[in-house]
C-alpha cells in the first residue's frame, strides 16, 4: 500500500499560484528587527487557505506586523505576501528541531471576509466602493474585488462575492 503524505518541499498552491514558502520565510528574515521567521499556510476557516508569517524579534527589538507586511510588499509579488504577520516570543520546535506548526498561535486579526468591519478611513471607504455608491445615490451594493487578493481570498471566493452582489442588484468593480 502506498500512502501519499504531501510534498517534501515547501511548495503550496494558493489562489492558483504555486508558492515556495521558503522564499517567503527568507524575505521575512531579511526584514528589519527580525531574528527568526517562518511562513505557513493556515486554514482556520474550511476552504479559506491563507499564508501567515511568524517573526521572532531580535533581542531588544519589536517588529510591528504592519511594518513587516509593508517591507514584504516591496520585495514579493502580492500573491506571496502573508495575509497576517504574528510576532510570537519564540517559534515552537519539535523534538527533531523543526518548527511545530500545530503549536503556532492563530493570527488575532484574521482577515475573514464574513467578519470584516466597515473601512474606517475616507480613503478606505473610497477604495471599497462606498463613496461611489454615495456619489451615485444608488441603493445597490458596490463591491470592489481588489482587496480580496490582499486578504488572501481565492478566485472562487471572489466569484461567489461577485455573484451575490449581482443577485442583489449591485455592481462589481474589478
Amino acid at each position: 500500500m502506498l500512502e501519499h503524505v504531501g510534498r517534501a518541499d515547501g511548495q503550496v498552491k494558493i489562489s492558483g499560484f504555486r508558492i515556495e514558502l521558503l522564499e517567503i520565510t527568507l524575505a521575512l528574515t531579511q526584514c528589519a528587527s527580525v531574528g527568526r521567521a517562518a511562513a505557513i499556510v493556515r486554514e482556520d476557516v474550511p476552504g479559506d487557505r491563507r499564508i501567515v508569517g511568524y517573526v521572532v524579534p531580535e533581542s531588544g527589538q519589536a517588529p510591528q506586523p504592519k511594518t513587516v507586511r509593508r517591507e514584504l510588499e516591496e520585495r514579493l509579488p502580492d500573491y506571496m505576501v502573508p495575509s497576517s504577520v504574528v510576532v510570537p516570543d519564540t517559534l515552537p520546535l519539535t523534538l527533531n528541531g523543526k518548527i511545530d506548526q500545530t503549536r503556532l498561535p492563530a493570527p488575532e486579526n484574521s482577515l475573514s471576509l464574513r467578519t470584516r468591519s466597515s473601512p474606517p478611513t475616507p480613503a478606505a471607504r473610497y477604495r471599497s466602493g462606498r463613496a461611489q455608491r454615495d456619489r451615485d445615490r444608488v441603493d445597490r451594493p458596490v463591491v470592489t474585488l481588489q482587496p480580496l487578493r490582499r486578504a488572501g481570498s481565492s478566485a472562487l471566493g471572489a466569484e461567489r462575492l461577485r455573484f451575490s452582489s449581482h443577485s442583489r442588484g449591485g455592481r462589481c468593480h474589478w
